[in-house]
């Protein structure tokens, strides 16, 4: 009975006619951002937002709503920017799945592969160029050389 007591708590606080204030909104994401700098293992908004009475979700509504904030827009980035390195740091040294990392950066964080394309307008690199030529024809030599002694033991 007491965990449907506290649904309806939960359900009362949100549909609740008070709306956030500025000073209520300040409050809460100074204290997300202590709560982040305590606990270095926190890596995402939902981990942090455990146990509030509102979604994960509220905090880039009230980033959207009170943007011209400086401090409430400073504190989101700084939450979502301390996640993002967070993240990255433990990706590259195996303290989490690098595959699952790769694909939250790419779907929360928006990465992206590296893709480099060449226009008609840019020149190749002249040293790349003189080298790839070089080792073609290193390869060309190679199977001139080889050639005859394949033909020799085939026969």
């Amino acid at each position: 009975m007491e965990e449907k007591a506290s649904y309806y708590k939960v359900k009362k606080y949100f549909s609740d006619s008070r709306k956030y204030t500025k000073e209520i909104v300040t409050k809460e994401f100074e204290k997300l951002v202590a709560f982040l700098i305590e606990k270095e293992s926190i890596l995402t908004i939902g981990e942090l937002c455990k146990g509030r009475y509102y979604p994960a979700s509220y905090l880039s509504k009230w980033a959207r709503d009170f943007g011209a904030d400086k401090d409430i827009l400073t504190m989101y980035s700084f939450i979502k920017n301390t996640l993002e390195q967070r993240l990255i740091l433990g990706g590259l040294t195996n303290k989490l799945n690098s595959g699952f990392t790769q694909f939250v950066m790419k779907n929360v964080y928006h990465y992206h592969d590296k893709i480099e394309v060449q226009s008609k307008d840019s020149k190749p690199d002249n040293k790349l160029l003189a080298l790839a030529k070089k080792v073609g024809q290193q390869i060309i030599e190679e199977e001139k050389e080889t050639k005859p002694l394949i033909e020799n033991k085939i026969q």
